[in-house]
């Protein structure tokens, strides 16, 4: 790339965003990630983010342009990939859940709405216990046990308590998440 112009990483359709870029920087602006398109020498894209900034001499004159670019394709690809999970979570028939292991709910899609008739609102961030009748309270420490093991809960036939207060039978199976975070 050495002696080449900066174009040549620059699909012909972004050309416009660069020069755009460049005018920017000759004003002494700078650009913080910059979320954009760039050529692989292979010729396909890559989803980049882009730090730019002026270099200046001595003098306050601007000489040159540094810039960092960070490949981002995978935490694009996961954010789609996230994105389309939360789409089936909500459409889903099923009643889906998801709390942490204090018992607290993080998530709560459409169908447990409809079920027992409380919002995400009403539930997200309080106990998950606001739906057990007091009498199997004690089946929760007993399935977070488990879920701690790592084990799944399969099938687990039980009563939960409706917004209303109707008590209805369900058959629970319960997973443990285990969600990988990325350095």
């Amino acid at each position: 790339m050495i002696g080449h112009s900066i174009l040549k990483l620059v699909p012909k359709h972004l050309h416009q965003e660069e020069i755009e870029i460049i005018a920017q920087l000759k004003k002494g602006i700078r650009v913080d990630h910059f979320e954009t398109h760039r050529m692989h020498k292979d010729g396909r894209l890559i989803d980049v983010s882009l730090t730019i900034s002026p270099v200046y001499d001595g003098n306050k004159n601007i000489i040159g342009i540094s810039k960092i670019v960070r490949d981002i394709t995978l935490h694009r690809k996961a954010e789609v990939d996230g994105k389309r999970l939360m789409a089936i979570i909500e459409t889903s028939d099923d009643l889906i859940i998801s709390r942490d292991l204090n018992s607290t709910v993080t998530s709560w899609n459409e169908s447990a709405e409809r079920i027992f008739g409380f919002t995400a609102e009403d539930m997200i961030g309080t106990s998950i216990l606001k739906i057990i009748p007091k009498e199997p309270h004690t089946e929760e420490p007993q399935i977070l046990a488990k879920l701690i093991k790592g084990d799944r809960v399969d099938h687990f036939e039980t009563e939960r308590l409706r917004k209303n207060g109707l008590l209805i039978c369900v058959s629970l199976t319960i997973s443990p998440s285990k969600i990988a975070l990325a350095r």
